[in-house]
């Protein structure tokens, strides 16, 4: 596509958006190869070449470890001291070293017999013009297996089936999702969709953790009161 070179940003557009904007050296920094590589298909490798895929995975891994190992002597003499004394820092913290032996006991005291639980849940949308299907679903397990699982559906109509004009109902419904850009594509109606989302789950996290889990050690996932 060919650049405009008449065009100018308007007066109303926010610089710090702009400033936002990721360009391809920001690309190239952080992934170590050109955009343009990235976007070339012929630099794709086929699905099937697994050999070649554990190859490169893992001479980037040593890499990495080679690029790391310089920092940690810094890290471990520096950083790791300044955790307990740091200001409102809780009691007891600080770096710990377990030992094999404490870590055999915490499998077989509480991991393994069955002492712990974790819940977790996940959402999955369905997005289509008369309406949009959400499942979110709970899941407790522990080593012994599944302790339960929970689903809820929530359904979102944007066409009513008891509106004045059907017709101009839904062309309005068009062009709001038009100007969304596309299906799963962000809007305020969706992002609103997403927050009730995020809420129920993680609330329904907490609840099957507090009423339905019997087990005197209880993972979550993330903050305790998000």
């Amino acid at each position: 596509m060919d650049a405009n070179p008449d065009y100018q940003v308007p007066a109303t557009t926010d610089v710090s958006v702009l400033s936002g904007i990721v360009g391809t050296d920001d690309f190239e920094e952080s992934f170590g190869e050109p955009l343009s590589h990235a976007l070339d298909l012929s630099t794709w490798h086929p699905g099937e070449d697994l050999g070649r895929l554990y190859g490169e995975l893992e001479a980037q891994v040593e890499q990495a470890v080679a690029e790391e190992e310089p920092q940690r002597a810094a890290i471990r003499t520096e950083v790791f001291p300044r955790i307990s004394i740091r200001r409102g820092a809780p009691r007891d913290a600080g770096v710990y070293q377990a030992t094999v032996d404490q870590v055999e006991h915490i499998h077989r005291a509480l991991l393994f017999n069955g002492a712990v639980e974790a819940c977790d849940g996940t959402t999955a949308t369905h997005d289509s013009l008369a309406i949009t299907i959400t499942q979110i679903g709970i899941c407790l397990a522990r080593y012994q297996g599944d302790s339960g699982s929970w689903v809820h559906r929530l359904y979102r109509r944007d066409l009513r089936t008891k509106i004045a004009d059907p017709v101009e109902a839904a062309l309005a419904l068009i062009e709001r999702r038009q100007r969304r850009g596309g299906i799963d594509q962000p809007d305020r109606q969706g992002n609103l969709s997403e927050l009730f989302r995020r809420g129920i789950m993680s609330y329904a996290e907490r609840a099957v953790l507090l009423d339905r889990s019997t087990a005197p050690w209880r993972m979550g996932h993330g903050q305790p009161a998000p």
